[in-house]
């Protein structure tokens, strides 16, 4: 119950300085002191011990510390004093609280619990914890410069890290665990300890949404309605906007203005009615979050607001909250250890204008018998028991019901995780997998040193199994990183570390007559091998101070395309070959002097000028893309390369672009998806720039679809017949679509020509924030006429997609790991059969659509590396809803590597194995058996645990392995494979 309490403290001491903070004067009050004399002796004490454990506190965090602690500061005054970020002050005093609580002795670290150990239920106790909280936070007598609520908060600030992401409901705007604590620590910080009439802190209030002018002009709107679960107005409800960055290329283009904030929350006015108006960079995205006592949180979610846009939510009805206590056990029963989770994920219907589904996050107390799951709907809840490490319980469906507090078990039957040290080494310049797992190793108390192998599903994790408890040592010796050492590893818990690539590179930038260049600039990676980036993520930031030398450190070896920009100026691009561990490789870039390219944007007419319209210039004679600068588009009409800048027309229809180099250029004004005009020209020969908006029209109709089928992730699209390459993003939910619920359509503001419509059907990948993918199913070939053409009728009746529900079952135990794919037997137009690839998601299922028809075969992929295969008779009607449950038998067993001449074992062999069918893959993709193989031990030993059926080995040390193809199946026996001299 601690947490619960912790967060009822927490809500009522940040209300109590909400309203001090609006009070113009504090009364002054005489107050006693009632306590024996024992405790001002206690208090001495307990501060001179925190005084000496500042002593001994890193600098970078006693001085945030003592400044909360000693002189009352908050984390925006120590954030102003100390040069920092508000969220870095933050960050600071909460790790020198964690790091200053470990610092005292034993008997002063269980103070803060002694004042919350002696209660005798909820009821009892939560009237003195409020009274105690309104009471420290009001006048405060002094207790040897060092306030008593602030050592409270010293003390509990660890466990109330959970209470703001447990009550807040959702997970995708959450800020980091550190932050959070962090404002938990500051919402408890006490006023001034001199009992005078103290300055009220000023706290900006809520602000009604009545206060918000609904006439501006020129901002964008988001306004809705809210209602309580008893249909009554949400009066008071608080409404929220997060920001987060949504698109990293027009971040690094057109960057949002450095003093940009989102509105501060709104109140719901008497009627539950809320609005925001605000000017919306168009490189950010918003969550937005209501919040009513007793209510289930209500999120939406945008990646980009619209220009001008006014988003109307409409009147949303928020469902009443419920508490859930979990009890998470291992296979035996028995308690689980550290770094496990619960998540509760209820699905919201509908999901219009970007309406997210419920998700709340919390972590597992391994101390106590449950753990509280807040913030729930009262309705059907999916529940996850997850590890740090990737390893979960199977989902379990759980109702829940209004006004009762249900208690439920989550059960973890899988690989003894207590057992394994795991280790997350990410690259700090991510370019491909980091650290080979062979160069992962741990040592054993008797100090033999043991590779890892690679987390399955997790590119750079890495464990090593059957460890016994305590403390292990951790080396990453990769010759492509800096060596890295983690002591203190113990197993059940996940390590990480940041991997630097042992190589450099130096920039030198010049202009056109070879006078350096000593500004900022940006350096990017196009290009990694075979391996293309975009520029999204830059080595150096433009705006940045330059590296001192231009030397850029951290980079892998191998052959890099290098992009080099600077301010006004297009990137180049630099190719780098062959760069070798430890060595510093140039980057050597000039700069040609360019000149302005002005033109002009008319309408239909040819005499009209047009403001307000996208003009987008690329070089070359192909209009660009505005993914990335690093990468290439391929569309059916040809390859679009990244387009170079992009600016609007003024109010003359003049748009004007400086500093462009010699050479061809092409300009494209924009008015929607497809309707553009594309101008290419040589700069400066070109005197005059000028494009012409065409003749545009629109297209309705109605899609005849099979009864029951669910149109709510179905859209119609078109598909423009010839012109020039398009960047095109398609179907693209959430968010309102064309394909209206009755089956009728209409797609506006195309150029007239020739089209081709596609029904598209999508389902969400893994939850609201990791996207969506969508199959197109050809309806009819139409041309577009200028206005609004004739209804079109089209039939889908044959060829809407069926359902497919797979689940996947491991020696009976349900896995969300791995792939599995569907082979269907009845030929397409081509005449040729193909396969559908579906990747299971974290509820251990994955949701297909597949084309109606008969399928014959499906396979399952495991992260490992193996794969199954097995016959089957389906056949899916259009429409249809179909589950299907794999349950695979897989054995153990061990390998004993000898050698084929001494029949001594082999050490350090590197094994790699396929399954069923997938056998040409061994000797033809080497590279990719990296997942699928493992190290024997010092004694040639290595366990594997495969599926029945014929598995192939190969040697990735050199040499032949004999035999090399055998059935497996269930045993004890070790199998041996003789291995000849490399």
């Amino acid at each position: 119950l601690l947490p619960w309490l912790l967060g009822i403290l927490a809500n009522e001491a940040r209300r109590q300085r909400t309203k001090r903070a609006g009070r113009a004067e504090v009364e002054v009050v005489e107050v006693r002191d009632e306590r024996g004399p024992e405790q001002p002796a206690r208090e001495r004490e307990l501060a001179g011990a925190v005084e000496l454990a500042l002593a001994q506190l890193p600098e970078k965090y006693s001085g945030v510390v003592r400044r909360h602690l000693v002189d009352g500061r908050g984390a925006e005054e120590i954030a102003s004093e100390f040069g920092l970020s508000l969220g870095n002050a933050r960050v600071r005093l909460h790790r020198g609280l964690k790091l200053l609580r470990g610092a005292l002795p034993p008997g002063f670290a269980g103070f803060g619990a002694f004042l919350w150990s002696r209660w005798s239920g909820p009821r009892a106790v939560r009237r003195p914890v409020l009274e105690f909280a309104v009471r420290k936070l009001g006048v405060l007598a002094p207790t040897a410069g060092l306030s008593t609520a602030a050592l409270i908060a010293l003390f509990i600030a660890p466990a109330a890290l959970a209470v703001p992401l447990l009550l807040r409901g959702d997970e995708a705007a959450s800020e980091s665990g550190s932050e959070v604590a962090s404002e938990a620590v500051a919402s408890l910080e006490p006023a001034p300890t001199v009992v005078a009439k103290p300055e009220p802190e000023p706290v900006e209030p809520l602000r009604s949404s009545a206060s918000v002018a609904s006439a501006l002009q020129g901002l964008e709107r988001i306004q809705g309605r809210l209602l309580l679960p008893d249909g009554t107005p949400a009066s008071g409800a608080t409404v929220e906007l997060k920001k987060f960055t949504s698109n990293l290329e027009l971040a690094a283009t057109q960057p949002p203005p450095s003093n940009f904030e989102v509105p501060p929350p709104v109140q719901a006015d008497a009627d539950g009615r809320f609005e925001f108006a605000f000017d919306a960079p168009p490189a950010l995205g918003f969550y937005l979050h209501a919040r009513s006592p007793g209510c289930v949180t209500a999120s939406w979610r945008w990646d980009q607001l619209a220009t001008d846009s006014a988003l109307d939510l409409g009147t949303v009805q928020l469902e009443t909250a419920v508490d859930l206590l979990v009890r998470a056990l291992d296979a035996a029963g028995g308690p689980l250890g550290l770094d496990w989770s619960i998540h509760g994920f209820a699905e919201v219907q509908p999901k219009s204008n970007g309406r997210v589904d419920v998700r709340v996050r919390v972590d597992h107390d391994p101390q106590a018998p449950f753990t509280l799951v807040a913030g729930l709907p009262a309705r059907a809840v999916q529940l996850t028991l997850r590890h740090s490490s990737g390893f979960s319980a199977p989902d379990r469906t759980v109702e829940l019901a209004s006004g009762v507090v249900a208690t439920h078990e989550l059960v973890y039957d899988g690989p003894d995780v207590r057992r394994r040290v795991f280790v997350e080494a990410s690259p700090t310049v991510h370019l491909a997998n980091g650290a080979r797992p062979e160069h992962v190793r741990v040592q054993l108390p008797t100090g033999e040193w043991r590779a890892a192998e690679r987390s399955p599903g997790r590119a750079n994790g890495y464990f090593v199994d059957d460890l016994e408890p305590g403390e292990y040592l951790v080396r990453i010796d990769d010759p492509n990183f800096e060596p890295v050492e983690l002591a203190g590893a113990v197993p059940g818990r996940t390590v990480r570390t940041r991997l630097v690539g042992n190589a450099r590179v130096r920039v030198s930038v010049f202009d056109e007559q070879g006078v350096p260049y000593s500004g900022s600039f940006e350096l990017s990676i196009s290009r990694y091998g075979d391996r293309r980036f975009g520029s999204a993520n830059p080595l150096v930031p433009l705006g940045a101070l330059p590296p001192a030398g231009g030397i850029v450190e951290g980079l892998q070896p191998g052959s890099y395309l290098f992009a080099v920009r600077i301010e006004g100026r297009d990137a180049r691009e630099v190719e780098l070959s062959g760069l070798e561990p430890g060595q510093t490789g140039d980057v050597v870039v000039r700069f040609p002097t360019g000149s302005a390219l002005e033109g002009r944007v008319f309408d239909t007419d040819g005499v009209t000028p047009l403001a307000d319209v996208l003009v987008q210039l690329t070089e070359g004679a192909v209009a660009g893309h505005s993914h990335n600068r690093g990468s290439m588009v391929h569309t059916p009409a040809g390859t679009m390369p990244p387009l170079r800048r992009a600016t609007s027309t003024d109010a003359s229809g003049t748009f004007r672009f400086e500093n462009v180099e010699a050479g061809t250029w092409t300009a494209r004004a924009r008015w929607g998806e497809w309707l553009v005009t594309d101008l290419t020209q040589a700069h400066p020969q070109a005197q005059t720039w000028e494009l012409r908006r065409p003749l545009s029209g629109s297209l309705r109709g109605r899609v005849l679809v099979p009864d029951g089928v669910d149109l709510s992730r179905a859209n119609v699209v078109a598909w423009r017949i010839g012109g020039p390459p398009i960047e095109f993003t398609g179907w693209m939910p959430p968010g309102p679509g064309v394909l209206r619920a009755d089956g009728t359509f209409e797609i506006g503001t195309l150029p007239v020509t020739a089209f081709d419509l596609s029904l598209m059907v999508g389902r969400r990948l893994n939850g609201p924030d990791e996207g969506w993918e969508a199959r197109g199913y050809p309806l009819a070939r139409v041309d577009v006429v200028e206005g609004m053409g004739p209804e079109l009728v089209l039939d889908a009746r044959t060829i809407f997609p069926a359902e497919l529900v797979v689940r996947v079952k491991l020696d009976g135990v349900a896995t969300n790991l791995g792939r599995v794919d569907v082979y269907e037997s009845t030929p397409n137009e081509a005449g040729n059969s193909w396969g559908s690839s579906i990747l299971l998601d974290e509820q251990g299922e994955r949701w297909a659509d597949l084309r109606p028809g008969k399928a014959n075969r499906i396979g399952f992929l495991a992260p490992s590396g193996w794969r199954w295969e097995h016959p089957v008779d389906v056949t899916l009607a259009p429409g249809e809803r179909r589950e299907l449950t794999l349950d695979i038998a897989t054995h153990e067993r061990e390998l004993v590597v000898l050698d084929a001449t001494t029949n001594a074992p082999v050490p350090e062999v590197r094994v790699a194995w396929r399954t069923g069918a997938d056998f040409g893959a061994l000797n033809d993709a080497p590279a990719d058996l990296q997942r699928s193989c493992g190290t024997t031990d010092s004694q040639g030993r290595l366990r594997v645990r495969l599926p029945e059926g014929q598995v192939r080995f190969v040697s990735l040390s050199g040499g032949t392995l004999a035999p090399s193809t055998l059935v497996w199946s269930a045993g004890s026996a070790g199998i041996v494979l003789l291995r000849t001299a490399p």
